[in-house]
């Protein structure tokens, strides 16, 4: 295999860091979750001892309901800015320490400070909002959606398990919640981490002119995405990424000195250019194994029709060939 060109690693560096912020979307989703899981506890409990055999929706249990439910996102709101304050400040020492390990011309860097990539937190908009208008806005539409579901049980004369079930229950009001954090912190952590990739190459605007829109090609990317991959826009113009909900896409800076600028690439053979333990980092060590040695695409592990991942048991028999290739 010929040696990667500079600008090809820094593409590459820049792909593998996505994966990494969105595992970290994915730890602040399951440090809220965890938080509201609290509150749903002690909701029940109010529903369950509610003093009709029905739940009716007095005032007061609507009250007592909306009341548990704002405390649990009161301990929320006391981490929502700080975690992705924390979290989005490591990226231009990430920037600074990449370009520097694959440079192959001296760089003179200037820093971007702490309190610069706070303003970008507290102050820049993803999706038509500051990070703290979408969580007020989630606060206030996970609210209504709890009481309104309550309002309906007493005008349908549900019981208290249906009631509950409609609540906690697969696909109930807790579990759209939960979606919405999920969709929210994803596009967030990596909007305002993109947000501090373009004013880090403002501050740093002698080492760059141009940048290029890479977007993760596989099934699930959108036909905007697709339609924009590998174009180049000067710095500071263009549709800068995320461009929808759940955006992977990514703005790529063009470093002057880097050489050759890499060529478009699919997923499934980017990944088979990146180092191993990558390559099980997101796919497994097992399905890692069967990816390399057993040849198979990543088309292979998922069924795209209702989006299963299929199990190893599955893919044992789906791809038995595979399996002899990877494992005898």
């Amino acid at each position: 295999m010929a040696r990667k060109t500079a600008s090809e690693l820094w593409r590459d560096a820049l792909i593998r860091h996505q994966v990494y912020l969105m595992r970290s979307a994915g730890t602040l989703r399951k440090m809220i979750v965890d938080l509201l899981a609290e509150s749903e506890k002690e909701i029940r409990t109010q529903i369950n001892n509610h003093s009709s055999k029905r739940p009716v929706a007095s005032l007061k249990l609507l009250a007592d309901v909306a009341k548990l439910r704002k405390k649990a996102f009161s301990q929320v709101d006391k981490r929502w800015l700080s975690s992705l304050i924390d979290l989005t400040e490591k990226e231009p020492t990430f920037l600074s320490t990449t370009l520097k390990e694959i440079s192959p011309i001296a760089l003179q860097l200037d820093r971007m400070t702490k309190p610069q990539v706070q303003q970008v937190v507290k102050t820049s908009t993803v999706m038509g909002k500051t990070a703290q208008e979408w969580f007020d806005a989630l606060v206030e539409k996970d609210v209504d959606r709890i009481t309104t579901q309550i309002r309906l049980a007493e005008e349908r004369g549900s019981e208290q398990t249906k009631l509950l079930l409609g609540l906690f229950g697969p696909g109930g009001q807790s579990a759209r919640t939960n979606r919405d954090v999920e969709t929210l912190l994803l596009t967030l952590v990596l909007g305002l981490t993109s947000q501090v990739r373009a004013e880090y190459f403002a501050v740093n605007s002698d080492i760059v002119d141009y940048w290029r829109f890479v977007a993760v090609l596989d099934s699930h990317t959108t036909i905007l995405c697709r339609s924009l991959s590998n174009r180049k826009f000067p710095m500071g113009k263009g549709p800068w990424p995320p461009l929808h909900w759940r955006c992977r896409s990514t703005g790529v800076p063009i470093i002057r000195g880097f050489g050759p600028e890499p060529e478009e690439v699919s997923y499934s053979p980017w990944l088979r250019t990146q180092p191993v333990a990558f390559q099980n980092e997101i796919l497994g060590v097992r399905r890692g194994e069967l990816f390399r040695k057993g040849g198979l695409n990543l088309d292979r592990f998922v069924d795209y029709n209702t989006y299963h991942q299929y199990t190893l048991d599955e893919l044992a028999i789906r791809e038995s060939e595979a399996f002899r290739r990877a494992f005898d």
